[in-house]
């Protein structure tokens, strides 16, 4: 049987992985996948809002993506 998890209870379990076992956010997410036997390409749908964010911030910082141009105080 498949178990479904919704993204809020998946930003849980990430974040509790990134504090706990002190690995970045991309490190968590990859751990989760291997863990759980879930394709990677499948956790696209899982992180949304505050967890998307902290991991674009860490890509950014990783070189990963880009930086992108940001308006001072918004």
């Amino acid at each position: 049987m498949i178990k479904t998890i919704k993204p809020q209870d998946f930003a849980v379990i990430i974040e509790d992985m990134v504090h706990t076992k002190k690995m970045t956010y991309l490190d968590a997410v990859s751990q989760y996948c291997e863990d759980t036997k879930m394709e990677p390409e499948t956790v696209g749908k899982l992180v949304q809002g505050n967890l998307k964010s902290k991991i674009r911030e860490e890509a950014v910082d990783l070189h990963f993506l880009p930086k992108t141009a940001t308006i001072p105080g918004l």
